[in-house]
C-alpha cells in the first residue's frame, strides 16, 4: 500500500497531471492520555507487521510541537507514507491519461458480472477478458460472496 502513494504520484508526475500533489505525510494528535495510548497501541501493532520507524513512529510532546501545533497535544504518530491530491484533479487527470491510451470511459454505469464473461450493465452488456474489482462500500451488494460484482 505504502508504495501505491509513490506510484500515484509517479504517474501523476509522468502524465504531466496537476493536481496540488503533495506528499507530507501523515499525523494523529493525542491529546490525552488515552488518545496516547490508542496510538502506541496502533505503532506497536504495526511493528508486529514488520513496520519500523522509517514507516510510522511516535513523537513526544515536543516533537509534536515542532510540526504542528495543536491546543493540549501530548503527543502524535506519524507517518511519511501519506500525500495529498485535489481529489477532482486527479480523477480527471487519470481519465484524461488512460483515453489517451485508447481506454474508453463509461461513467455512470452498474454492472454485474456473471461467470460467463459478460458484464452486464444498465446500458447493456459487454463482453469481458477480465474481473472488474470494485471496492468501497458497494461489495455488500455481491449476490454471493464468491462472485464479483460491481453496483
Amino acid at each position: 500500500m505504502q508504495t501505491t502513494v509513490d506510484e500515484v504520484l509517479a504517474v501523476a508526475r509522468a502524465e504531466r497531471i496537476d493536481a496540488d500533489l503533495i506528499k507530507p505525510g501523515m499525523l494523529r494528535v493525542a491529546r490525552g492520555p488515552a488518545q496516547l495510548a490508542r496510538l502506541e497501541r496502533q505503532v506497536a501493532e504495526d511493528r508486529r507487521w514488520d513496520l519500523g520507524e522509517d514507516d510510522v513512529r511516535l513523537l513526544d510532546r515536543d516533537e509534536t510541537e515542532r510540526r504542528l501545533h495543536v491546543a493540549g497535544a501530548i503527543g502524535a504518530e506519524f507517518t511519511p507514507h501519506c500525500a495529498r491530491s485535489h481529489p477532482a484533479k486527479i480523477v480527471t487527470g487519470l481519465a484524461r491519461a488512460v483515453e489517451r491510451l485508447g481506454v474508453t470511459l463509461h461513467e455512470d454505469t452498474t454492472a454485474a458480472v456473471d461467470r460467463a464473461g459478460v458484464a452486464r450493465t444498465d446500458r447493456g452488456d459487454v463482453p469481458r477478458r477480465d474481473d472488474p474489482h470494485c471496492l468501497e462500500g458497494f461489495t455488500p451488494h455481491c449476490p454471493r460472496s464468491d462472485e464479483r460484482c460491481c453496483r
